[in-house]
């Protein structure tokens, strides 16, 4: 990635399991504890034939770029609405933490 001090984001949904929005679930619980943590932007590359996942991202993310034949983008935390669903993920996380 570009910016090697912002932390890469990465949701990989089994083919059987897409489509039900478990990604966007793992996403919003990966930006909640981002949020939480203080992180303020995080960087995703996706592979440019995953339309599905470049539309879901293009209203959360800043512009994106091609680069190594990926599409590089950022999600800027702050410019994301706080959903309190966050608060329960980010809950249950915090379990698993050391």
């Amino acid at each position: 990635t570009q910016d090697t001090d912002i932390p890469e984001v990465a949701v990989t949904v089994l083919d059987d399991f897409q489509g039900n929005g478990l990604g966007t679930l793992l996403l919003r619980a990966l930006i909640g504890v981002a949020r939480h943590d203080g992180i303020e932007a995080l960087v995703f590359r996706i592979v440019p034939d995953n339309i599905a996942v470049q539309i879901k991202l293009s209203s959360i993310s800043t512009a994106t770029t091609l680069i190594d034949g990926l599409i590089e983008g950022r999600i800027v935390i702050a410019h994301i609405e706080h959903d309190p669903l966050e608060d329960q993920l980010v809950a249950v996380l915090e379990e698993f933490r050391n």
